[in-house]
């Protein structure tokens, strides 16, 4: 095991289409810091391909901000180290690519801000292009089945994945093609057979505890359903839904699961803070 602690990196400043491969990016470094081993080949698969993303929407968003090639050389060099250096490497290049990110915004912070707000569909085009597609089945409860076009919403224009939404009455055929099953459960959970039908799969399941948006914050049914979620061994989120939270947590359990963990703790200041 590798004795390194690799600390939160502040998100205040950064552009927000930037931070969208970092989690993926940060759960396997992290990983890799941790144990000293790369995990499945799937996962690093997943590792190098947001890396090829952030890299191509930083080239995109430099150009229309119209800075030198030079600005961002540092910072894309780093992400080739990244992706294929040998993992003892991997803590000080993992801490050079923060800091790096952290100058450059530093430095240019408005004009890609500006160039952003420009290029949205584009840099969702080279991301999706770069990761390939993620499919999300959002499956609910009749608690929690008002939420399923909001929560859709935010997981298609915010996060980028592709969604579909089902209830809990349609049981666990549609489970069939899911990258991630996110189980959206109120003060009941969702029915147990269609859990234990992701789990037969062996398809990361994630739990979004959403009695606290759907009423009483304090509800103690609902907070009895999330704690018997964590029993369990979940990785379990709660509101509020916004996009820079779901897709952290999502990324970040589906690539656990691909890295042999049982479970992933959504919580920012593991990865980003604000």
């Amino acid at each position: 095991m590798m004795d390194r602690y690799t600390p939160p990196m502040p998100i205040k400043g950064l552009s927000a289409p930037l931070l969208r491969p970092l989690p993926a990016i940060f759960t396997y470094a992290d990983h890799a810091v941790r144990t000293g081993y790369g995990g499945s080949a799937e996962g690093r698969s997943v590792f190098t391909a947001h890396l090829r993303a952030f890299r191509a929407m930083l080239v995109s968003l430099t150009r229309r901000a119209g800075l030198r090639e030079g600005t961002i050389q540092r910072l894309t060099d780093l992400c080739e180290d990244l992706a294929g250096a040998g993992f003892w490497n991997m803590p000080d290049n993992l801490e050079s690519f923060k800091r790096e990110l952290q100058r450059l915004h530093g430095q240019h912070g408005k004009l890609l801000k500006d160039a952003a707000r420009e290029q949205g569909e584009h840099l969702r085009h080279l991301f999706r292009e770069e990761t390939g597609p993620c499919r999300i089945l959002t499956i609910h409860n009749d608690q929690t089945w008002p939420l399923a076009g909001t929560l859709s919403g935010h997981l298609v224009d915010g996060c980028w994945y592709d969604c579909e939404t089902s209830h809990e009455d349609e049981g666990s055929a549609r489970i069939t093609g899911a990258d991630l099953v996110l189980l959206v459960a109120g003060e009941l959970p969702v029915r147990q057979d269609i859990e234990m039908a992701v789990d037969k799969a062996d398809l990361p399941l994630m739990v979004l505890a959403a009695g606290r948006l759907i009423g009483d914050r304090n509800n103690m049914a609902a907070l009895r359903t999330e704690h018997h979620f964590r029993n369990e061994g979940r990785t379990v989120l709660c509101g509020p839904l916004a996009a820079i939270r779901l897709y952290q947590a999502i990324d970040g359990c589906r690539l656990s699961a691909m890295l042999g963990q049982e479970s992933f703790s959504p919580r920012l200041t593991e990865t980003v803070t604000a």
